[in-house]
């Protein structure tokens, strides 16, 4: 039996809901580009931003006119990690290609406060695990956040109020109510209970009578 030709039937059929397919979607496109407009990526400036130590970086954020690097890096032998190991400010300045991070002094700065310079070195000493997870400007307040173990609850968040005119003051390191992220769906998870697991010879999760999920043998099998 000669399949050729039911091939190239298919093939041309194929070819032809692809082209379809592509000047619907470039209609689309220029519908969408009608309503929001274009702005096209592009590269502003390329800076490097120098520590004292070789460090993997964590998060970068604007504080009233300074940027705040923060990074993990291994201390060997140093007793205590301080927070120049963690932190570092920067000054940025020019525009486009003239763009230039000029270190700050942390002394002086709102990491040099004593409340939080305590609250830093204890957070070390006491969590030999502590790493740096992210910085975050939400809203009025600056928050550091730390992991302190493997698990997602292991963490402390240190906060800074940050005031009309730029100025940034230690809170306190209790700041994990203030460090809740954006939903990541438009839409609510709900958790599959015990109501939802059918017993017997075919065991199986039931999904609003929808979707029908087992694992027997090793396998995953998903019904709709």
């Amino acid at each position: 039996m000669d399949l050729s030709g039911s091939l190239d039937l298919l093939r041309k059929r194929l070819a032809g809901l692809a082209g379809t397919l592509r000047e619907r979607s470039e209609t689309l496109n220029q519908q969408r580009l009608a309503v929001y407009g274009r702005v096209e990526p592009r590269l502003a400036a390329r800076l490097s931003a120098r520590t004292e130590h070789n460090c993997l970086a964590r998060d970068l954020v604007r504080v009233g006119d300074c940027l705040l690097f923060g990074y993990n890096v291994h201390i060997g032998l140093k007793q205590q990690t301080q927070v120049e190991d963690v932190f570092c400010l920067y000054q940025l300045s020019g525009d486009g290609s003239a763009a230039e991070l000029t270190p700050l002094p942390l002394t002086g700065s709102f990491l040099a406060q004593p409340r939080f310079v305590a609250d830093f070195r204890e957070l070390y000493t006491y969590y030999r695990a502590t790493t740096l997870d992210m910085l975050r400007v939400a809203g009025d307040k600056l928050l550091l956040v730390f992991r302190t173990g493997s698990q997602a609850a292991d963490r402390r968040v240190f906060r800074f109020g940050i005031d009309r005119n730029g100025q940034v003051e230690y809170i306190d390191n209790r700041g994990e109510r203030d460090h809740v992220l954006p939903p990541t769906h438009d839409f609510e998870w709900i958790n599959v209970g015990r109501e939802q697991h059918v017993l017997g010879r075919h065991p199986h999760v039931n999904i609003l009578d929808t979707i029908f999920v087992e694992t027997v043998g090793g396998d995953l099998t998903v019904k709709i």
